[in-house]
């Protein structure tokens, strides 16, 4: 996140009430940066950007056995 705040463009961080986001030293942190904070509903799976984005790669992943890093990168 740190990269994201100093690389001058704009983002939003999209908050999902995962406890490692919701902790007392990550909600100081976020705050004293001013990072702009867009609140999910984890309890939704497919509303979540990410874990959509999770289940597509496992199924590419899954009909292509990677044997190496290399071969699991180009898979990827």
């Amino acid at each position: 996140m740190e990269e994201c705040l100093t690389s001058g463009q704009d983002f939003v961080f999209q908050q999902d009430g995962a406890a490692c986001h919701t902790s007392k030293k990550a909600t100081k942190w976020m705050e004293e940066n001013n990072v702009p904070l867009l609140k999910w509903v984890s309890s939704i799976p497919g509303l979540s950007p990410i874990e959509t984005l999770w289940h597509e790669m496992k199924k590419v992943l899954r009909q292509h056995s990677a044997r190496t890093i290399t071969e699991l990168r180009q898979k990827l």
